[in-house]
């Protein structure tokens, strides 16, 4: 009945069955447990015996006496444990190795979006499969790890008692079934796992990449479409053409936000792609191919998102034309009918006079409205603003109905008496005025009575209160054109604090691409003297150079000719289209730090880790030489300082990320957002490549790449609770993606970098 009750309580009902069935042991006395163990001690387990004899000798005692009732019992049940446990052993390896062939034959990197679906299916239905083995793995290691467990304290009672160091048969036995287990379902888990991330992230990526490919060539299409909203069928209709043209702006920004989001989620989601895509092993089938294939793609997304956002700029300077053309027609058409009812009120109260001669008594203050319209429009014909060819007509025939009013008010009729010298003196003053428009010094010049506003130097952007007045594509700083600038941008309804922030944001660029072209200029002089002289020595220097600094011109400077390879060709260039156009939102330059966040977090990150040796190496061997070429070239700062210009630079562009993001619409900070992180993101990924780096003495089965990222890593400190007097340790933590590593300081030799 012991057998039983162990057999049941350890063995379990699958195990403990066949083994009931196969010894006939359910249901007997003692006596005949007895005798079943002696037979079975005799038969199977003999090596068994030998340790009992060895056992018993030990303690001065003869084994026949407790053979039969005492280490008999003993053995029969260590054997019976120990046999079931292999058999659970023998089976869950069965099974792991079936798991792991399915595993084996379906992997496969899908390329497509059907082929992602198929494979992620078959997935589901091996997933039940592996719920299944879970309980007789975990049971198993358990059954032996608690074996291991007693047969060590059996063994460290027995040692303390004889001191003797009588190890028990079945431990390693025990010890070997608990970690094969353990370690083959933990890689099956794990590579269940990661097949199950590669293909639920291959699904994502390939229905997103289609997607926001397909809605990136629909609006293309849409935004490179002629079409003049001002006259079109909806805005006449509506009613009310300006409001309309408010609720296109709208859409126009709220379509901009979402399509750079849906561009966002594709990179993600290509991110997260490669990253499980590379995880899999080169031999992989498909592998290569499909990182092609990821590669090509993303390009081709990034172009065409590059394309729709300069077709966007150009569709909301139209509309901000529109919108200013509307406020335009409407200060036009509000000035000819205060003017024209102030012709009726003159016509009715005349008695004397001539019609002519009654449209001469006009006020002068609203002539002088009239002149100033007329030389406005005049100048904005004349220097072809960018409006679409319906606005030009229509300010032409603006322009006459203005000219027809100066027309009337100066013709004059045969009149007599007082009248006729009043009508030539205000002939004489239409004259002046006309003369006063056409000088800069007009503006001195308006009475104060006038309606007209206060100058602006610039065209208001109406679509968003972000435009950065840099001189926008219909902004114009002709003095004739400023009473109707003006008046556009009051109607426009833009307050003196969103005034400020443009300004702001406009001095906001003009530093940042000021300050990149400055930059770039730094690093081709450090190029052109200090690195050209270490590669080429001057002649009168040639025999200065340190014999530590031989071989060693990449250490010294690192990447910095790739970095200013890429700043000249590529981002310069990026950042002059985004500032100095007009045709871009402020909050648009966010866009080229996310489009080019990785090859900047790349080539920084470089540098960054190669900057503590190439220090290292310039104070040591390098300081005379490098200030005897500075002499030699004339140049007014060291090698340092052009050293840690790249530093600066990541944390400068960190800085004026923050203040553009503080002063635009909250509503379209998107981009300047997730710009503004990458860049904060690089001195996070230079230090942890930094001490990544000293990470030494890795187990050779454990590969620094097999680790996956560096999630993060810090320094800590460990005291020993039991110590009277506490002594504080430092240690560092690696949280990689896979594992944990604890790292200690480790001793290293002088001029060597400390190591972990």
């Amino acid at each position: 009945m012991q057998l039983t009750a162990l057999a049941r309580l350890c063995l379990g009902p699958s195990c403990y069955t066949p083994l009931a069935q196969q010894y006939e042991i359910v249901n007997v006395n003692p006596g005949v447990v007895e005798a079943l163990t002696v037979l079975m001690i005799l038969e199977q387990i003999r090596f068994e015996k030998r340790w009992i004899s060895l056992k018993t000798r030990s303690q001065g005692n003869d084994l026949e006496p407790y053979c039969p009732k005492f280490f008999t019992i003993d053995c029969l049940l260590s054997r019976l444990c120990l046999d079931c446990t292999f058999s659970a052993h023998i089976y869950v390896l069965h099974w792991i190795g079936q798991c792991e062939s399915i595993l084996h034959q379906t992997a496969v990197i899908p390329s497509s979006l059907t082929e992602a679906e198929t494979l992620y299916a078959d997935h589901e239905k091996f997933q039940p499969v592996l719920n299944d083995a879970h309980p007789q793995a975990v049971q198993c290691a358990a059954r032996a790890s608690y074996f291991l467990q007693q047969t060590t304290l059996n063994n460290t009672s027995t040692v303390n008692a004889n001191s003797s160091n009588n190890e028990h048969p079945r431990r390693k036995d025990y010890q070997s079934v608990a970690e094969t287990v353990a370690n083959r379902w933990q890689k099956l888990v794990y590579a269940a796992e990661e097949r199950h991330k590669l293909l639920i992230s291959a699904t994502n990526w390939y229905r997103t990449s289609d997607q926001v490919t397909s809605v990136l060539w629909s609006l293309e299409k849409e935004y490179r479409r002629e079409e003049d909203w001002c006259q079109n069928e909806k805005a006449i209709n509506s009613g009310d053409p300006t409001s309309y043209l408010a609720q296109l702006s709208s859409k126009h920004a709220e379509q901009k936000e979402a399509f750079l989001k849906a561009c966002m989620l594709a990179r993600r989601t290509s991110d997260l792609f490669s990253k499980y895509l590379h995880r899999q092993p080169t031999s992989t089938t498909g592998r290569v191919e499909v990182e092609e294939k990821i590669r090509l793609a993303m390009t081709e997304l990034m172009a065409k998102e590059k394309a729709v956002l300069e077709a966007w700029a150009v569709r909301r300077r139209r509309l901000d034309d529109c919108t200013y053309f509307m406020n335009l027609k409407r200060q036009i058409e509000d000035l000819l009918e205060r003017v024209h009812n102030v012709q009726e009120s003159i016509i009715n109260k005349s008695t004397g006079f001539s019609n002519s001669i009654c449209l001469s008594n006009i006020n002068p203050s609203l002539m002088q409205e009239v002149y100033r319209a007329c030389a406005s429009l005049e100048s904005m014909i004349a220097s072809s603003s960018p409006l679409s060819p319906g606005h030009a007509t229509q300010m032409e025939s603006l322009l006459q109905r203005l000219r027809l009013c100066d027309t009337q008010s100066n013709t004059s009729s045969t009149v007599s008496g007082k009248g006729f010298k009043d009508s030539q003196k205000l002939d004489h003053q239409s004259s002046e005025l006309k003369k006063s428009i056409t000088t800069p010094s007009s503006k001195a010049d308006v009475q104060p009575g006038s309606k007209t506003l206060e100058v602006e130097p610039d065209r208001t952007s109406v679509s968003s209160t972000s435009s950065s007045g840099t001189g926008g594509s219909t902004g114009t700083s002709m003095t004739n054109e400023s009473y109707l600038v003006s008046s556009a941008a009051a109607a426009s309804g833009t307050t003196q604090e969103q005034r400020r922030l443009a300004r702001r944001r406009e001095n906001l660029l003009r530093e940042l691409i000021q300050t990149e072209r400055l930059y770039i200029q730094s690093l081709e002089q450090c190029i052109d003297t200090y690195r050209k002289g270490l590669v080429s020595p001057p002649k009168m220097l040639i025999a200065q150079v340190p014999s530590g600094l031989i071989g060693h011109v990449d250490t010294v400077f690192g990447n910095i000719p790739l970095i200013y390879e890429f700043h000249k060709q590529t981002f310069e260039p990026e950042l002059a289209k985004y500032t100095e156009s007009g045709d871009f939102l402020p909050e648009d330059v966010g866009h080229c730090f996310v489009v080019h966040s990785d090859r900047l977090a790349e080539l920084y990150v470089e540098y960054c880790v190669n900057n503590a040796e190439s220090t290292r190496l310039i104070i040591e061997h390098g300081q005379n030489y490098f200030q005897s070429l500075q002499l030699y070239y004339n140049l007014v700062e060291p090698l340092q300082s052009y050293l840690i210009k790249p530093v600066q630079r990541v944390t400068k562009y960190q800085l004026l990320l923050r203040e553009l993001r503080d002063c635009c619409d909250p509503a379209g900070i998107g981009e300047i957002s997730e710009g503004l992180e990458a860049m904060l993101n690089v001195p996070k990924r230079a230090n942890d490549a930094l001490h990544l780096s000293m990470l030494q003495n890795l187990p050779e089965d454990v590969p620094l790449s097999s680790l996956g990222d560096v999630i993060l890593q810090d320094q800590f400190t460990i005291w020993e609770p039991k110590q009277l007097i506490k002594k504080s340790r430092e240690r560092r933590v690696f949280l990689f993606d896979h594992c944990l590593i604890l790292a200690k300081e480790a001793t290293n030799q002088p001029g060597e970098h400390k190591s972990k």
